[in-house]
Order: structure tokens, then sequence, then C-alpha cells
């Protein structure tokens, strides 16, 4: 007599539920957007009167982080803000890593500007360039938003996540002084940070389309 192995039904993967939409898989789809609220120092401008350079500082230590494609917020929105750690810089000045602490918060940045106080004026006979120098009493604020991809996770001993770390991509960045507006390109050329590694200054260079 012949013993025949049990029938097994056939393995098939998971699906979706009855009546839900499945959602798009995000494995290896990290990108985020991180918003930083910035005032501007300094703004350099052309013989011609365009824009070219900001030189800009961080006005607040709490940024906020989305995911970077708008089909994937539809499926996860980030519901706690975050506040900028440690900076990690490349070979070329620029941004390569930075370490974000969630807060357990919402976050609201603060409102950009369009009018810019000018306390001092110089030239810049090399460039060509005028520099326009920021009354300290009343800054510029504008929102820059930067792309980057998740790196590395920090968790406590009970599992919870203590600090995200965030690799750049790209040293293209948005620049809004009204936080409705798409903004404009512009690229980072330097970052200073201060003795603690944090951020301290960023200049960023218009981007501009080929006449």
């Amino acid at each position: 007599m012949t013993i025949a192995s049990p029938i097994e039904p056939p393995r098939q993967a998971w699906g979706p539920l009855p009546g839900r939409q499945a959602a798009p898989s995000l494995v290896r789809q990290t990108g985020l957007r991180v918003t930083f609220s910035c005032e501007v120092v300094a703004l350099q401008l052309t013989a011609l009167l365009r824009t070219d350079l900001l030189r800009l500082q961080p006005a607040s230590r709490v940024v906020a982080v989305e995911m970077e494609r708008p089909e994937d917020q539809k499926y996860l929105a980030l519901e706690t803000g975050f506040r900028l750690g440690q900076v990690e810089l490349g070979r070329d000045g620029t941004i390569e890593c930075i370490l974000l602490i969630p807060t357990g918060e919402s976050v609201q940045l603060p409102a950009g500007a369009g009018s810019f106080t000018i306390e001092d004026l110089r030239l810049v006979p090399e460039e060509r360039h005028l520099q326009l120098i920021a009354a300290r009493h009343q800054l510029m604020r504008v929102q820059l938003t930067a792309s980057f991809e998740m790196d590395n996770v920090e968790l406590s001993a009970d599992f919870r996540v203590m600090a995200i770390r965030l690799r750049a991509r790209g040293n293209h960045v948005v620049v809004r002084n009204r936080a409705e507006q798409a903004g404009a390109t512009f690229q980072l050329q330097r970052v200073e940070l201060d003795p603690a590694a944090e951020l301290r200054t960023l200049f960023v260079r218009l981007q501009r389309s080929p006449a």
C-alpha cells in the first residue's frame, strides 16, 4: 500500500483586506523632506539686482519632517516634530548627515516673510556683487527644505526611538519666504557648525534656469 502525503493548500501571499486599498510598499523608499526655520543674515545681489547668495542661520532647533513623495504622505504622515541634533559635514563642506530627536509633539514652523530690513551695505568687488546685511532686530525668516534618506535609528532599552540619523540626498534645497508657495531652488555652498557640531550657518546660492 502506498502512503500518500497530506494535501496542503497552495501558499498565497498576504493581500489587502476586503474593501481596503493596498498601500504602496515603502521598502527602499525612505525619502524624507526636512524643513528648517531659518533667518536671513545677509543677502548678496548681482549687478542686475538679482538674488545670488543667502547667508542663513537657524531660527529654531525644531524641524518638520514628512515623506518626500506626495503619494506616500497619504499612507504615512509623521505625527511628531523633531529637534535637530548634531550635524556631520562631507568633504565638500556641506551637510552629509543629521541627527533628529523626536519631540513627541506636533510642530508648526514660524511663517516666513518677504521683507528684508537692511542694517549695512557692502560691495564685493571681486564678484561685482552687492551684499546686504540684515538688521539684527528684524531678521527675515524663511523655510528651507532639503531631501534626506533614513540611515540609522537609535533605540532605548524599552525600544523607544531616541534619535534618527538621516543622510543628505544631494545639495539642492528649496527656500520659501511664504509657506504656501513653491519657493526657489538653491544649492548648498558651505555649512558652518558650532563647537558642539550643531548647525550655525548655511550659505546657499540661487539656481537659475538657463536663458
